[in-house]
């Protein structure tokens, strides 16, 4: 139940159970020693030493009623409050508030159960619902049996996409109506794409069909207005049993629209007669015959004149075995008139002929042809003749390895009688022959094979021959700035098997040094620094001799030069020194010389 306690700056609660049983409306309340249902709060309130009790019982009124008794000077001690049909027992020590030893008297006062009214308020989607008490006595009201709101049972409708709006689903609360969209798909405008031309024709438009493949969407646009006929004439001239006229076709392709027009009158027949005499057999007439369209027919018929017989004609001869044939013609058509048969002479038998020889094996025969017609008119057969046999002969001597073979035949008709073998020899060994000579660093080979068949019988190897060293031999001669090399090779399968440097030459000696000339380095008198070259004959280290030709960097003004310069290492001219005393750019040389 609800409370409701005004300003409260000490709160004491105290529960004092009073059974109130169902009452009828209208009954009065009564005073119950039972303490098991009512409940009472009590409320200090202290204000400059004076102290006021809030009371509120509360009972079956909904919510309770808050009665409210000043105790002036804050005394302690046991109290008797009454008011409106209450009366209560407290007892006030301090700052708290117990009841007395007396149950509570509750006399005259309707606020029963029967007077609270409730109004059901059923939930919404959004908002609970809930049971509205209110005291038809006094007012008071409160809310209770709480139930949870519904929430909302929307049902869903998808808008599809157009080529023109977005599609999107709807959701509509089935019960209050509430909507909202979501889950929107932009739209997807048609690509339009060319499928084919239709080329506009004499009496129908021409135009582009277009279609969508997404949207399976198809339309026909730019239009192009129809050709209109081109007519080409071809005139048909009349002939004698059909009009003349004009034929208008459309010339364009895949039309074919035509009409005929400007008609002339039908010629009419122009016949010539040409006249056809009787035969033998066919009756004669004269044919009219058109000039213009050959139509034709046939007038003034002449009676057939009869056939004319000639003589009797043999027309084929008999032979020996055919009857032959004769026949009479017209004389004057040459059509058979009659006709008949010439019996056949028969065969006349000729010599017998003997037509195949007999052999050793196979018969013989002969034949009686006629002599007229050549043929066979009789035959028979001639008896075989038997073998004669011949001598031995040998077919394939025999071999080192294999039989040899022999036989007699008929000396007829060379048919084998009778055959056989002829032992085999065996091998003859022939001398050993060295098939491959040793090398130095490889082994030979030997050999011994039959003389009659040159089968292989026998082979070994022979032992190689080793390196033979020869001389020294120099492969790159020393210089003064490079090293020169030798090697040793092998004198049979030139093989190398040694090599080595030789060291490069040095200047053993040197002699008769000479001027050549001395210029500035950057080509002007002024030069700091003079190139002076120069020619010295040497012995080298192998015993050769040589002229050399040298430049060497001097520090000066001008060209007039003395000292001396000492070769360092890495020179040809390594440790000698070379002394010059130079006036006038090499015109007054007075020493010049190198040790």
């Amino acid at each position: 139940m609800r409370k409701n306690l005004f300003t409260i700056l000490l709160t004491i609660t105290l529960l004092v159970a009073v059974a109130i049983p169902a009452m009828a409306a209208g009954d009065d309340m009564a005073v119950y020693a039972d303490t098991s249902n009512a409940a009472i709060s009590a409320v200090i309130t202290t204000v400059s030493g004076s102290r006021t009790l809030t009371i509120v019982i509360e009972d079956g009124c909904a919510g309770g009623h808050v009665f409210s008794q000043p105790h002036v000077n804050g005394n302690n001690g046991t109290f008797d409050f009454s008011f409106a049909g209450y009366s209560v027992v407290v007892v006030i020590s301090g700052n708290s508030v117990s009841t007395g030893a007396n149950a509570p008297r509750i006399t005259g006062y309707e606020c029963l159960e029967a007077n609270i009214g409730s109004i059901v308020v059923a939930p919404t989607c959004t908002e609970q619902g809930y049971t509205q008490y209110t005291c038809s006595h006094c007012g008071d009201s409160y809310s209770d049996n709480f139930i949870d709101e519904n929430g909302h049972s929307y049902e869903s409708v998808v808008t599809p996409m157009t080529p023109f709006e977005d599609g999107f689903t709807t959701h509509t609360c089935l019960v209050c109506g509430d909507s909202y969209d979501d889950d929107v798909v932009t739209r997807i405008p048609y690509d339009w794409q060319i499928v084919t031309v239709v080329a506009p024709t004499c009496t129908s438009r021409g135009y582009t069909v277009y279609e969508d493949s997404y949207w399976n969407a198809e339309k026909n646009d730019d239009y192009q207005d129809a050709l209109g006929h081109e007519f080409e004439s071809a005139v048909t001239a009349p002939t004698c049993t059909e009009k003349g006229y004009t034929t208008y076709t459309c010339s364009r392709d895949d039309c074919g629209k035509s009409f005929k027009a400007q008609y002339v009158r039908k010629l009419g027949h122009d016949y010539v007669g040409v006249i056809t005499d009787p035969t033998c057999t066919e009756p004669g007439f004269t044919t009219y015959t058109c000039s213009r369209c050959a139509d034709e027919y046939a007038a003034e018929a002449t009676d057939a004149l009869g056939h004319t017989p000639g003589k009797r004609v043999d027309v084929l001869d008999p032979t020996c075995t055919a009857e032959g044939a004769w026949e009479i013609r017209c004389e004057v058509c040459n059509e058979v008139l009659d006709s008949g048969e010439i019996d056949a002479t028969g065969h006349t038998h000729g010599d017998r002929v003997d037509t195949k020889d007999p052999n050793c094996t196979e018969e013989g025969a002969w034949e009686i042809r006629c002599e007229v017609c050549g043929v066979v008119v009789d035959s028979g057969s001639i008896d075989a003749l038997g073998h004669a046999l011949g001598e031995s002969v040998n077919l394939e001597a025999s071999s080192c390895t294999g039989a040899g073979s022999w036989q007699v035949s008929c000396e007829v008709c060379l048919l084998v009688i009778e055959s056989g073998e002829i032992d085999a020899t065996g091998h003859t060994p022939g001398d050993r022959v060295e098939t491959s000579l040793p090398t130095c660093t490889g082994s030979g080979a030997w050999e011994i094979r039959c003389e009659v068949c040159d089968a292989l019988l026998e082979s070994g190897e022979t032992d190689a021959l080793g390196h033979a060293e020869g001389a020294v031999i120099v492969t790159k001669e020393p210089t003064l700035s490079a090293k020169g090399a030798w090697e040793i090779r092998c004198e049979v399968c030139d093989v190398l098997l040694d090599s080595g440097e030789i060291d490069a030459l040095k200047v053993v000696s040197v002699s008769n040094a000479r001027f050549v000339s001395m210029l500035p380095e950057n080509g002007k008198s002024n030069s700091k620094v003079w190139v002076l070259t120069f020619k010295v004959d040497v012995k080298l280290s192998n015993g050769a001799t040589d002229t050399l030709t040298y430049s060497i960097n001097l520090n000066g003004n001008n060209a007039n030069q003395d000292g001396k310069y000492t070769f360092g290492n890495g020179h040809d001219l390594a440790g000698f020194t070379l002394t010059y005393d130079i006036k006038g750019n090499g015109s007054n040389i007075k020493t010049f010389s190198i040790k």
